[in-house]
């Protein structure tokens, strides 16, 4: 685990933060090195294709821009922070290293999806759909339709055979009662009919795209050159929504200026992430970022 030494009041979830995406970013630049410069296996994921394209461009990887929230320029903002009560619990995770990780997610600014305009996401949802209901229909009745099956068959097989998983199955299958034994013949059964068929799930998974959602955090200008910095804005004021229940743009503003190294105000920082209003004119929270996928730094070390 990389270690450096930050100011003592630096909370100490911040720094295990750091230190966790850190690690993950070495990682991937070295698989991303390791990789040929050819072929199928040559293809970077999203994540290492970012760090990629910014290393050549000198810009700051995401566990640089985190570091400089670490610094005496943020003091205000996590001082703050280690006072407020979450209205948000994950497990036993204290509001500042929950916080932490959803800043994290922050400065990575928008993924793949996300640096996509409206009709940008739409074409390729439709395109993605189309793809997918043409291959089913490729396959259907052929050998390959039943190539999923037959692999979830055989990872099956290979896990009931393996000594490590031994002492688990014995224990779920093991002294089972009547009741255990129909939700589990249930769920074996939905499970095998569902995978039964390639052709099937692709069917399904076009669905799937069809109802697909924008991104929770869009932008109108994805590829502006000061798109992360509005990404880390919004995201940073709908975590502090989510976790403590008020926008607390002062502090979303100090984090920002520290983390891109500028002079924005609070104005600005209400200019790109606004407080909807509701019925009665109430102020509403802006539509909160997803726990799951912004909390991917902290489940994926």
């Amino acid at each position: 685990m990389m270690t450096k030494k930050f100011p003592q009041w630096v909370p100490a979830g911040a720094v295990s933060a750091w230190q966790e995406v850190a690690e993950r970013e070495r990682r991937m630049i070295e698989a991303s090195k390791s990789r040929p410069t050819t072929g199928p296996k040559a293809a970077h994921t999203v994540q290492e294709a970012m760090i990629e394209a910014w290393r050549t461009d000198g810009e700051p990887l995401p566990s640089e821009v985190f570091e400089r929230l670490l610094t005496d320029q943020a003091k205000g903002a996590w001082e703050s922070v280690g006072k407020q009560s979450a209205t948000k619990q994950v497990g036993n995770i204290d509001p500042p290293s929950l916080l932490s990780h959803f800043l994290i997610r922050a400065c990575w600014g928008p993924m793949f999806d996300e640096q996509m305009t409206k009709a940008e996401y739409t074409k390729h949802r439709k395109l993605a759909a189309d793809l997918a209901e043409e291959l089913a229909q490729l396959i259907y009745g052929t050998n390959l339709d039943s190539w999923l099956g037959r692999h979830v068959l055989n990872l099956k097989m290979w896990a009931t055979n393996d000594e490590r998983h031994r002492p688990a199955i014995e224990q779920i299958y093991g002294g089972r009662n009547d009741a255990i034994k129909s939700y589990l013949d249930c769920r074996d059964g939905t499970v095998g009919h569902f995978l039964g068929r390639m052709s099937g799930v692709l069917y399904e998974f076009a669905k799937a795209i069809e109802a697909d959602q924008q991104p929770v955090v869009s932008l109108p200008k994805p590829n502006d050159a000061n798109a992360r910095r509005v990404y880390f804005i919004k995201s940073a004021t709908e975590a502090c929504m989510l976790i403590f229940g008020k926008v607390m743009r002062r502090e979303v503003t100090i984090l920002t200026n520290a983390a891109f190294q500028c002079e924005i105000t609070e104005r600005e920082v209400r200019n790109h992430a606004p407080q909807k209003k509701g019925k009665g004119n109430q102020s509403v929270p802006t539509r909160p970022v997803v726990m799951d996928s912004l909390l991917d730094n902290y489940r994926a070390s």
